[in-house]
C-alpha cells in the first residue's frame, strides 16, 4: 500500500534550501526537463514525491510539455489564434523551438501566446524563448487559485479579443484539490470563455484503483486533500456545461499517481 506522504519539521523543502521559495509547479516541469529554473528546494520535494510514489510524480511531469504542445497545435489547426497557458511556465531544458509560442507561430504566426505566471524565476525566463521583436508573446503575473484577478490581468494587459475563441491551457497546481475552491476556479474562468474555445488542463491525479488512498502532508504542496480520480474530473468539467468533455489518462496505468489530460468546449 502507498503510504501516506509525511515530512518532519526539520526536512521541510523550505528548510533545506533557505532563501529559496516555496516549490512551483512551473519549477518543477523545468527540473524534470533538464533545465536550470528551478531551485534546491523544489528538487529536494522531488525526489521526496518520488520515493513515496514510486517515481510516478516524475514521470507524470515529464508527459505535461508534450501534452501540451500536442494541445496548442491541435487548437491553433483549428483556427484559434489567440492562446492563454496558466502554470506551464516555459522549461528551460526543452530543445531549440519547442517552447508552445514556437509550435504555435509554425501553425500560425499571426498567433498571440499570453502566459500566466507568477515566479519570478519563471517570468524572468520567459522572454529569453522569444525571439526579438516578436511582440505576439507575453508573460502577465497571475496566480490560478485567484481567478478573478488573473481575470482583471488578461483583460488589461494581453490584447485578447474576448468576443472570438480562445485556447485555455492550464496545468493544475496539485496543492489546489479542495473541491469548492476548484469549483470556484473552473466556473469563475468557464464564464468568461467566448463560445467555440478550447479548454484544456493538466492534472496530476489518482490512478482508479488507488483513487481511496489519501496523498497528503508533503510539505504544504499538496495539502490535505486526496488527488482527483478521472472521475471527479470528468464530473467537475461537465457541471460547467461544456462540450465534447473527455479526460484521458497520459501516462500508463499501475502508477500510484498519474496524469490526466481533460479538455473540452464552450459552446
Amino acid at each position: 500500500m502507498l503510504p501516506l506522504l509525511s515530512v518532519h519539521p526539520t526536512d521541510s523543502p523550505e528548510s533545506q534550501a533557505p532563501g529559496d521559495t516555496p516549490p512551483r509547479l512551473s519549477r518543477l516541469l523545468d527540473a524534470v526537463s533538464g533545465g536550470k529554473n528551478h531551485t534546491l528546494a523544489d528538487m529536494a520535494l522531488l525526489h521526496r514525491l518520488d520515493y513515496f510514489a514510486r517515481g510516478s510524480i516524475s514521470r507524470a511531469l515529464r508527459a505535461i510539455p508534450g501534452w501540451l504542445a500536442d494541445m496548442v497545435g491541435n487548437v491553433v489547426r483549428e483556427g484559434i489564434d489567440q492562446l492563454v497557458v496558466i502554470g506551464s511556465g516555459v522549461p528551460g531544458g526543452l530543445p531549440p523551438g519547442g517552447q508552445l509560442h514556437d509550435i504555435a507561430h509554425r501553425v500560425d504566426p499571426r498567433a498571440h501566446v499570453i502566459y500566466v505566471e507568477d515566479d519570478p524565476v519563471i517570468s524572468a525566463y520567459a522572454p529569453v524563448t522569444v525571439a526579438a521583436g516578436n511582440d505576439r508573446v507575453r508573460t502577465i503575473p497571475g496566480l490560478l487559485e485567484a481567478p478573478q484577478t488573473l481575470l482583471i490581468n488578461l483583460r488589461m494587459n494581453t490584447l485578447i479579443d474576448w468576443d472570438r475563441p480562445l485556447g485555455l491551457l492550464v496545468c493544475w497546481p496539485p496543492e489546489l484539490n479542495d473541491p469548492s475552491h476548484c469549483r470556484y476556479i473552473l466556473t469563475s474562468l468557464r464564464r468568461r470563455l467566448p463560445s467555440g474555445s478550447r479548454l484544456a488542463i493538466a492534472r496530476l491525479g489518482v490512478d482508479d484503483e488507488f483513487c481511496a488512498l489519501p496523498y497528503s502532508s508533503a510539505g504544504r504542496w499538496l495539502g490535505p486533500h486526496h488527488l482527483p480520480a478521472r472521475h471527479a474530473l470528468v464530473q467537475a468539467l461537465q457541471n460547467l456545461d461544456l462540450l465534447d468533455v473527455e479526460v484521458v489518462r497520459l501516462i500508463p496505468a499501475h502508477h500510484p499517481v498519474t496524469l490526466y489530460g481533460s479538455t473540452a468546449m464552450a459552446g
